[in-house]
């Protein structure tokens, strides 16, 4: 009988109860052998035997299973067995073991036993199989044992191959997660390399964009109201250059969502004053174009909504400027109400143009950026194609959505849905109008702010925006020293320290040269210099601002900033108590460890 390395397709994978040791076991096929077989697991307990088993020791399979095969062999033998068995369990197969099995009626009937390791899926012997045969019935088996041998080598054959199946199918998938890591690794790269690119030409834009319509205000200032040309000039020059600063701030916010690090700030805001705000400028444009503009308000809207208001003025601006710009005649409505149609409070803005109308098969490209209904619209209307595609994507981050149809007769419908969420701090009957004059009242009274007496440090590589804000700073009022890069302003501040003149804010320009904004608020910082600092820079990415603020900075203002706003939040740190009283209190502890060095 040659060495048997299986015995079943179910290979033994640990300790077996008598239930799964026959499920192991093809019972019908085990029954016809005429040998003897038993299966013992790796504590020598028999776990299943064949009906020829039975038949020589006079006992069925359930007496037998669940005892320890020594009970069922001449005691002389079982040394003889324990050698057999520790010769399995490395991994051997014996042969021509020569016992005696004792029967039911005590009968001594000699056997002449194969011994053979079984392999657990891990390759680790858990336990053995025994083919014994009746010595005088050995010569009439010894066929039928090589042709059990054949059959069950044929199988060990066959769960190798399936093994180096199995091993190149493993490997071939690790080779393609290698080559999906690389994959992902690149576009990782390619969106990093893009985000950076539009940073880069944001900042090289904005910087020139903030002389532009700083000396705009400068020259609106002096123009006399004599010479409505120039008048006229200035304002057209203005509106160009908003025009490109809000498509900058288009490019901006899709990578912003690219990168997935647009934020939404949730505050409460009247929705028909956003509305009204949004149409007021855009009244002269469809007027001027001989179309009309109109809105219709539903009874039922919520007089306070929460949700980014910024956003929300941002995707309507874009809606109605497309309507208006593709309308030649006839006009551009909005419809506010409430969708009924669903469980959700859902703010519904539909706006509605008897314009050239949309190509039903182009609808869901106009939602990819630099998409554009027609390729001869962009000759034709001009932009960009990407104030669609911003709106979709903006009304999606909002948690509503954006649906535009082609109307039959002619014209467009694009319908605006956003959560209509009502703060539980606000009342239901809001005053809307003095929610808005009180607004307008503050705003009024931030712009007549001063800074009279001063002194403000401005660090700035410009020499247009230094002349600019240094105008802005000296018309309202501050004293204006200048520093050119971060190295200069360190040591401008450590001087202004030792001779007790240190100025009270600091407005620091983040890219120059030789030090930039943030070595040099982290080299102040790390002197303990306590006065404010206000980051200015062209870079306006979400990451930015929180970089500044990391690197020490108080506050940020991304480029172009114009002057009422510069002057209110340098007015709102310097007029702020409790940040003098702090400031006062390290200020002295500076001065005081300046001197002791």
């Amino acid at each position: 009988m040659a060495g048997l390395h299986a015995f079943a397709p179910s290979e033994m994978t640990g300790p077996m109860t008598s239930k799964s040791q026959d499920e192991s076991l093809d019972q019908g096929t085990v029954d016809v052998v005429v040998d003897a077989v038993l299966v013992i697991d790796d504590v020598d307990t028999i776990r299943s035997v064949n009906s020829s088993v039975s038949r020589l020791l006079g006992c069925g399979a359930a007496e037998l299973n669940g005892r320890v095969i020594q009970s069922i062999i001449r005691a002389d033998g079982h040394d003889a067995l324990a050698g057999v068995l520790d010769r399995v369990r490395g991994g051997e197969s014996v042969e021509h073991v020569d016992l005696s099995w004792i029967g039911e009626s005590g009968v001594e009937i000699p056997v002449q036993c194969s011994v053979s390791p079984s392999f657990g899926t891990d390759g680790r012997v858990v336990g053995a199989l025994i083919v014994a045969r009746d010595a005088m019935r050995q010569s009439l088996a010894a066929q039928e044992s090589a042709n059990r041998v054949e059959r069950l080598g044929a199988l060990g054959r066959e769960v190798l191959a399936l093994r180096a199946e199995s091993e190149a199918q493993r490997q071939a998938l690790q080779r393609a997660d290698a080559h999906l890591t690389r994959a992902t690794d690149d576009a990782g790269s390619a969106a990093k390399a893009k985000s950076q690119f539009l940073a880069n030409m944001s900042h090289e834009i904005r910087t020139p964009m903030t002389a532009i319509l700083g000396y705009i205000s400068v020259l609106d200032e002096r123009v006399s109201n004599a010479d409505p040309e120039s008048a006229e000039a200035i304002q057209i020059i203005r509106r160009n250059g908003t025009h490109l600063l809000a498509m900058i701030e288009d490019i901006l916010d899709l990578a912003r969502l690219d990168a997935g690090t647009l934020e939404i700030r949730n505050r409460p805001f009247s929705p028909i004053d956003v509305v009204k705000d949004v149409l007021a400028p855009m009244e002269a444009r469809a007027r001027n174009k001989g179309i009309g503009l109109h809105l219709c308000a539903d009874a039922g809207i919520p007089p306070i909504i929460e949700s980014d208001s910024a956003r929300f003025r941002q995707i309507l601006i874009n809606l109605v400027d497309n309507a208006i710009k593709f309308t030649e005649m006839g006009f551009v409505t909005l419809h506010v109400g409430m969708l009924a149609s669903t469980c959700d409070s859902m703010l519904e803005i539909r706006v509605v143009d008897t314009g050239i109308g949309l190509n039903g098969l182009r609808i869901d490209a106009l939602s990819e950026p630099f998409a554009q209904a027609d390729s001869s619209m962009s000759r034709q209307f001009g932009g960009t194609g990407l104030g669609l595609s911003l709106c979709v994507r903006l009304a999606k981050s909002l948690g509503g959505a954006i649906v535009a149809i082609s109307l039959p007769d002619g014209g467009s419908e694009f319908s605006l849905t956003i959560p209509a969420q009502t703060p539980s701090h606000c009342a239901a009957d809001v005053d809307i109008n003095n929610v808005a004059a009180t607004a307008a009242a503050s705003l009024g009274n931030q712009d007549n702010e001063r800074l009279d007496g001063r002194r403000v440090l401005l660090v700035e590589d410009g020499i247009d925006n230094q002349r600019l804000f240094q105008r802005f700073l000296t018309k309202a009022g501050a004293d204006v020293s200048m520093a050119v890069n971060g190295e200069e302003a360190v040591a401008r501040l450590q001087s202004d320290l030792e001779s007790d003149l240190l100025p009270d804010i600091v407005i620091m320009d983040m890219q120059m040269p030789i030090m930039d904004g943030y070595e040099a608020t982290k080299e102040l910082r790390r002197k303990q210099l306590t006065l404010p600092i206000i980051a200015l820079t062209a870079h306006a990415m979400a990451e930015d601002r929180a970089r500044c603020l990391e690197a020490g900075c108080d506050d940020y203002l991304s480029k172009p900033v114009d002057r009422s706003t510069l002057i209110r939040r340098l007015c709102s740190w310097l007029n702020c108590p409790e940040h003098a009283r702090r400031a006062v209190a390290k200020t002295t502890t500076v001065r005081n460890v300046a001197s002791i060095g």
